[in-house]
């Protein structure tokens, strides 16, 4: 039966599907032989063929086993197996190289190996099996294969089997384990070594692992340096070798304390001006047994200077600390002095309004001790009628921040004294704009009060001084009248008793003494009223009346330097709540002031007298709108003389040079303007003529408390006095007081038309009056 031998030769057939040769870097080509090498060959493989034939016969399996049973073997074990002729065929594989490189092992078989497996694979494989052709038993080694689920590596063996006795391999059998996860664990374990090793030559300090004699196991590129011996290994030498004996001696009884005692430890030495720490810690093996110690050595020197520095620098600074602290305290007592001592009252509050501290002073004031207050609501300290007001000025200083409130409350002491006190009262703000608390400056006002009335009684006694000559000049007329009646009359009766012609009748002559009497005791009762030290209550008051009396007491005086006067007030009566005799001391020291500013004029110095004459206007009329700036636009300027001005140019021009000026009067008002044509004031000035004690009169001439105690009086009837100038053209002064709430309709009944009584109601609901409103000025609150 021919056949044809299995491992190609030459004249064998080669199959089809099967290259001509093998490639030379895995099966290189044999060398040439002769005839007879060829032929001794050809008939060692028979023998072998027969051989192995007889040993599968002997094998053979029952009829009745599965034929399979051999591959369910080989795919049963859990390794990759393939088997390999020496001409590079495959004669078997199993399913692990089948699900690897997917291929059907039916298809493998009697291919070339490097037709199934990728060109990596094969590389890798080609020197492993020519390793086991020629000869050796036993070939191990590791294979790396790429595929879609990643990199997997196996550990491979060969083993070569051929004909007895002549060392020819025929057929390699190949077994790979996968090992990938301990190729993973191993490159993991490599990269942690290689970490370490960087992390430790990165270290500034020295790093050695040594035996429990001092010898040198592992160490980092620090510790070459430590030892000067910088690039050089020293593994296996002994970590004492160069050391002075002192040293090496406290060094092994530092290394044999902390083998005996099994836990960490460290000391410091010092090296000539090197000042080393030392960090041992034992390393114990798997009985838990101490093996190894780990010694880390780094130089601590400037650490330790700057420490020794730094203990220094405390030292210096918990001095001055404790003489700040000394200072500090006589500061606070200082300050509780100065605290105690101010002679106003101090309020510490809670934002709530609780008191909190207290100074000396407001203790004195309201009568209580600190420690009766605190805890107190504020509102408690002051007069119920009071509190109200109190609590919303509170109330806008915790809702608008920076606001400074000023107000007026009355207190009742524990001894019944009622204290009449000024309060400016703020609130301090956190950083998250809540309020932290508030402060309050308590003035206590009685005194003064008492000594403003005593200077409005001074007032109005040097007022009353000045009214002398021109009251001795009213008077003079109607006595000069009286006496010459009185004569005509004596000239009579001689006449008559004489029988002669009589020059009037009796009756005629009696009712001019009578009347000239009369005018004589009118002037007294003016002069009266308005010197006497009154004590007036708020009343409801007409100020046409108030500006009459106070009209009448120096017009005589004013019309004798030859002023003319201008009276420009409405019928209706102007109602306002006041306490008269102080108003008309108010009004009497305007046109004064008024007066001697004409008559200070000197003679030609605006031309001649037609040219700039002396007028005096005094107006005065009604808003129900309150002040208001708008109606600044409708006056006069100061050069015309104040017609039909009433304050309404004031406004505009004060608001101008006095930024933040507020009115004090909002709502219906009266307004009252006495304007001149004298000298003027000088604007840089204006802003302190209602300061106390200034004047600008010629020495001699003024006080400095008129105007002073005119705005005192004029702000306690909660009105505005403004004053207005430009120096040249004279002098505008506007008095501004709140309406009385029913004058309107008191005065209704009495008009004497429909319009004028609609104009009324309408003054009386608050509501605009066309073509008799007026605006006002600021208020110039110092």
């Amino acid at each position: 039966m021919p056949h044809s031998s299995p491992l190609p030769g030459k004249g064998a057939a080669v199959p089809p599907d099967t290259p001509s040769a093998a490639p030379a870097e895995m099966f290189p080509p044999p060398p040439p032989q002769t005839p007879e090498q060829e032929l001794h060959r050809l008939r060692a493989e028979v023998a072998v063929l027969r051989h192995r034939l007889r040993k599968a016969e002997a094998r053979l399996l029952p009829l009745n086993a599965d034929p399979e049973t051999p591959d369910m073997l080989l795919d049963a074990v859990p390794l990759l197996a393939l088997c390999v002729d020496a001409d590079g065929r495959v004669r078997m594989v199993n399913r692990g190289f089948e699900s690897l490189f997917g291929v059907w092992r039916m298809e493998a078989r009697g291919r070339r190996l490097e037709q199934l497996v990728p060109p990596g694979v094969a590389a890798q494989l080609a020197p492993l099996l020519a390793r086991a052709f020629a000869g050796e038993q036993r070939v191990t080694g590791e294979l790396a294969v790429t595929g879609r689920a990643g990199e997997r590596h196996f550990n491979v063996t060969l083993a070569a089997r051929g004909m007895p006795g002549n060392g020819i391999m025929c057929r390699v059998l190949l077994v790979g384990v996968e090992i990938t996860d301990a190729v993973i664990a191993r490159r993991a374990l490599r990269e942690v070594g290689e970490t370490r090793r960087a992390l430790l030559d990165a270290a500034p300090g020295a790093a050695f692992l040594m035996e429990a004699d001092g010898t040198i196991v592992a160490h980092n590129s620090a510790a070459s340096r430590h030892a000067w011996r910088d690039g050089q290994d020293m593994t296996g030498e002994s970590v004492f070798a160069h050391m002075p004996p002192e040293m090496a001696a406290r060094r092994r009884a530092e290394l044999g304390q902390c083998i005996a005692a099994g836990h960490a430890g460290s000391f410091e030495d010092r090296d000539g001006g090197r000042v080393l720490r030392h960090n041992l810690v034992p390393v114990r093996d798997a009985e838990g047994r101490v093996a190894q110690v780990a010694v880390y050595v780094h130089d601590v020197t400037v650490q330790r200077r700057a420490e020794e520095e730094l203990q220094a620098t405390l030292e210096r600074k918990d001095r001055m600390v404790h003489a700040h602290e000394a200072a500090l305290g006589r500061h606070e007592r200082l300050l509780r002095r100065i605290y105690d001592d101010v002679p106003v009252g101090l309020l510490h509050t809670s934002a709530a309004g609780n008191v909190i501290e207290a100074n000396r002073a407001l203790c004195t004031i309201t009568g209580l001790t600190l420690g009766e207050m605190r805890g107190m609501h504020v509102l408690d300290l002051v007069l119920p009628e009071y509190r109200e007001g109190l609590a919303f000025e509170m109330q806008r200083n915790r809702a608008e921040r920076d606001r400074v409130a000023r107000f007026e409350v009355r207190v009742r002491r524990s001894d019944g004294q009622i204290r009449l006190c000024r309060v400016t009262s703020t609130v301090v703000w956190g950083t998250d704009d809540q309020p932290l608390f508030g402060l309050g400056v308590v003035e206590d006002q009685t005194e003064l009060h008492r000594l403003r009335a005593e200077a409005v009684r001074a007032g109005q006694l040097a007022a009353l001084g000045e009214l002398a000559a021109g009251v001795a000049h009213e008077i003079n007329n109607p006595i000069n009248g009286i006496i010459n009646c009185a004569q005509l009359m004596l000239d009579d009766a001689d006449v008559s008793a004489q029988g002669g012609m009589r020059h009037e009748p009796q009756p005629e002559l009696a009712g001019r003494i009578l009347r000239e009497g009369q005018r004589i005791a009118g002037i007294v009762r003016n002069l009266l009223f308005f010197g006497r030290d009154r004590r007036d209550t708020d009343a409801r008051v007409d100020l046409r009346e108030v500006l009459h009396d106070a009209l009448a007491l120096s017009r005589a005086h004013m019309e004798g330097d030859g002023v003319d006067i201008e009276l420009d007030l409405p019928d209706e009566p102007l109602m306002v709540v006041g306490r008269p005799g102080e108003l008309q001391q108010v009004f009497m020291n305007l046109l004064a002031n008024a007066h001697q500013a004409m008559n200070a004029v000197p003679p030609g110095e605006s031309g001649s007298l037609a040219a700039h004459p002396k007028r005096l206007t005094l107006a005065a009329a009604r808003s129900s709108q309150g002040p208001h700036r708008t109606g600044a636009r409708r006056g006069a300027s100061p050069s015309d003389g104040g017609d039909r001005c009433r304050g309404t140019c004031i406004a505009e021009r004060r608001g101008t040079r006095r930024p933040g000026g507020r009115l004090a009067v909002s709502g219906p008002c009266v307004c009252v303007t006495v304007a001149d044509t004298g000298t003027g004031v000088d604007p840089a000035v204006l802003d302190r003529v209602f300061e106390p004690f200034f004047t600008t009169k010629p020495e001699g001439k003024g006080t400095g408390l008129g105007l002073s105690i005119s705005y005192g009086i004029i702000k306690s009837h909660g009105g505005s006095l403004v004053l207005d100038s430009d120096g040249r053209s004279g002098t505008r002064a506007v008095v501004i007081l709140p309406e009385a709430a029913v004058a309107a309709e008191s005065a209704a009944p009495g008009v004497e038309n429909a319009q004028d009584a609609a104009d009324a109601r309408g003054a009386a609901k608050g509501t605009n009056i066309p073509g008799g409103e007026v605006a006002h000025g600021e208020d110039t609150a110092r």
